[in-house]
């Protein structure tokens, strides 16, 4: 039984390179990741697959997290969905509470039913680490208060014409396993969101310090100089050191 597991989560602007973070640390020994579980639900509805190849209602390890919780893949899904809800950037009530920094009933109950899911994951995964890589800023008041787990969370910032440049171009996925391109996103537009989500995350990121949970902001291309030596520093920093090995393959 994991008694304290660590959460690391990943915050700021998306094309910032938190995928790439998380795919290398969740290759290391009792890491575990759960994508953007924030995206869960819409994917879940779309007939997604996971990246194991599976349907998300059929994967092996969504449905063993989704048992350990007493529940169904598609009540994730809701639970996915109630949590992007409430963490929409776009709530000025929303930000006003976080930084008020008081207790609230509703959120009280959305961080224990997300503690839950994050214990289960690391639960049957065996897992000492558990990553989250939604980004979005509210996200980080629930996790502060999610019983259970030490909260660390790391900001990733790339630099303003990096994001720019990538929502400029139309990249591809494959949500049904078909096909499928981005919409290219107005530069002005982009850089404009680039500023205001890095400001709130870092007014957030004050505000709950106060709770226990550890922040710390990470240059993308200070990692893309230093590869190796940047996921040594994040794993001492979340104190869970990995062996030289685990990190060349």
């Amino acid at each position: 039984m994991i008694l304290m597991p660590k959460l690391i989560y990943f915050s700021g602007v998306g094309r910032s390179g938190s995928t790439v973070l998380t795919s290398i640390l969740a290759e290391a020994p009792q890491v575990c990741s759960i994508g953007e579980f924030l995206q869960f639900g819409v994917n879940f509805q779309r007939s997604a697959r996971c990246e194991c190849g599976a349907l998300l209602g059929e994967c092996r390890f969504w449905q063993d997290i989704a048992d350990h919780v007493g529940a169904t893949p598609a009540q994730l899904a809701k639970l996915s969905t109630r949590l992007q809800d409430a963490t929409r950037s776009s709530r000025p009530l929303a930000f006003a509470r976080t930084l008020a920094g008081g207790p609230h009933s509703s959120d009280e109950s959305l961080a224990e039913e997300l503690a839950k899911l994050l214990t289960a994951a690391a639960e049957v995964s065996s897992a000492d680490v558990v990553v989250e890589s939604s980004k979005a800023p509210f996200m980080i008041p629930l996790l502060s208060r999610a019983p259970g787990f030490s909260t660390y969370v790391i900001r990733v910032v790339r630099s303003r014409r990096g994001v720019v440049d990538s929502y400029a171009q139309s990249k591809r996925s494959s949500p049904r396993g078909r096909r499928h391109y981005y919409t290219r996103h107005n530069p002005l537009s982009v850089s404009m969101m680039w500023a205001s989500k890095n400001l709130l995350s870092a007014h957030i990121e004050r505000t709950c310090r106060r709770y226990g949970v550890a922040t710390r902001v990470l240059q993308f291309e200070e990692f893309l100089a230093a590869p190796l030596s940047t996921i040594e520093s994040l794993a001492d920093w979340v104190g869970h050191p990995l062996a030289p090995e685990s990190l060349t393959a």
